[in-house]
Formats: C-alpha cells, structure tokens, sequence
C-alpha cells in the first residue's frame, strides 16, 4: 500500500515560511502545531484532490494515497493561509506588547493591517496554486470539431485546428 506520510506535507510547507518558533521545535512539538493548520487545508482542497484526502490515519500520521509532489505543494500552499489565520487570530499578536517609550514598535494597527494583506495574498496563492493543479489534471485533447451525423463518440474526430493540420507538431 502507497502512502504519504504528514511529514512530508509540513517538510513543503516549512520550506515556505519563517518561523523561528518552528525551526527550534522537535518533530512531536511541530506535528502537534501544525496537524490542526494541515487539517483546515485537506479541508481546503479535499474536493478537487486527485486522491482521496480522507483517507489517512490520524495516529501514524498517514494518508492512504501516494500524493502526488502537485498536490503535496498545494496543501502546503493552503497552510500558509491557515497558519497565517491562526496567527492573526491570536489576541496576543495584535496587542501593544511594549509601553515603554524608549521602545520603537509598530502600532497594531499597522501590524494587523500588514498581517491582513499578508494573508490575502496567501488566499491568492492557494486559490491560483488549485486552478493550477485543476488545469494540470484536465484533458484538453477532445473533439473540437463535432461529430458528423454518422459517426460515433468512439470513432475518430473530424480534422479540427489542432489535428486537421498535416504539419502541426501536435499531431
């Protein structure tokens, strides 16, 4: 049986972000913080997977499927969003830390304010990163031409712009 391991997931997605909190965590301690934020983006991309998503085992930190390095990019494309969201959701990034007035802060207005473009653009990301993936798995190849009145959905297709021309590279 094929499978994929969570691990290789959070090893995509700590390839894409900064976070020093994470880059002195143990293996247990990431799992920990990163299961829930990999858990919003199956359910983010679940519907248009390939493979079945929820097909996994929780305790061993598995899926049931051989993903493909496509769709492990793109659920690690959909963390960043999520992991972004659980940031800014906390109360304790967004309050003055500092009172001193010797100490030169943003304000957090302007750092939620930053964090908030930040996280659309995540958005953006994740939404272009699944219409890639969507476009990738479609087939293109069918007939544009139409069938005749005595031909089959089987037989061949009539000669269209891409396969009429004897010299076109795609024949």
């Amino acid at each position: 049986m094929k499978i994929t391991q969570y691990q290789d997931i959070y090893t995509a997605f700590l390839s894409q972000v900064d976070d020093e909190l994470l880059a002195n965590s143990t293996d247990e301690q990431i799992n920990a913080q990163l299961y829930p934020v990999l858990l919003a983006a199956i359910n983010d991309f679940a519907r248009i997977s390939e493979h079945n998503l929820r097909k996994r085992d929780e305790r061993n930190k598995v899926f049931y499927e051989a993903l493909s390095e496509d769709e492990i990019e793109v659920l690690a494309i959909c963390m960043k969003a999520a992991w972004l969201e659980r940031y800014i959701n906390s109360s304790r990034k967004i309050e003055q830390q500092y009172y001193d007035a010797g100490i030169k802060t943003y304000s957090p207005n302007e750092n939620l304010r930053n964090l908030t473009t930040l996280y659309q653009q995540y958005l953006a990301d994740a939404k272009k990163a699944k219409t890639e993936y969507t476009y990738k798995r479609v087939s293109v190849v069918g007939n544009f031409g139409g069938l005749g009145k005595t031909e089959k959905a089987y037989d061949k297709p009539k000669r269209t712009i891409h396969n009429g021309d004897e010299e076109d590279p795609l024949n």
